[in-house]
């Protein structure tokens, strides 16, 4: 017996090659839709002729570290109406209470 830690050694899956058009699908369809997810992608691919459900196209999702970028906040409009397209500066303490 060899003084190895168990966590040393884990079985490592092999990527299947077969995946590999799919993949490249999914990848198409995050660049043509931004904010779709794993789920519209493979509905879109399904509607393409793709066959795979979602906990598949899920998985190829997550390994090829595809994500949808978050959306940005807006920035409210502060002031009077007179100058609401101008955003306040804290001219002392306690001048602004919300940005």
């Amino acid at each position: 017996m060899i003084a190895q830690p168990r966590a040393t050694k884990r079985y490592r899956g092999v990527r299947r090659e077969k995946d590999a058009p799919l993949v490249a699908a999914l990848r198409r369809v995050s660049a043509e839709r931004p904010r779709a997810g794993s789920r519209v992608a493979a509905a879109h691919l399904r509607r393409e002729g793709w066959t795979l459900n979602d906990k598949r196209a899920q998985r190829l999702w997550r390994e090829e570290g595809l994500k949808v970028p978050r959306r940005q906040r807006k920035l409210r409009r502060l002031g009077s109406s007179a100058n609401s397209a101008q955003r306040l500066r804290a001219t002392r303490i306690n001048a602004v209470w919300s940005y």
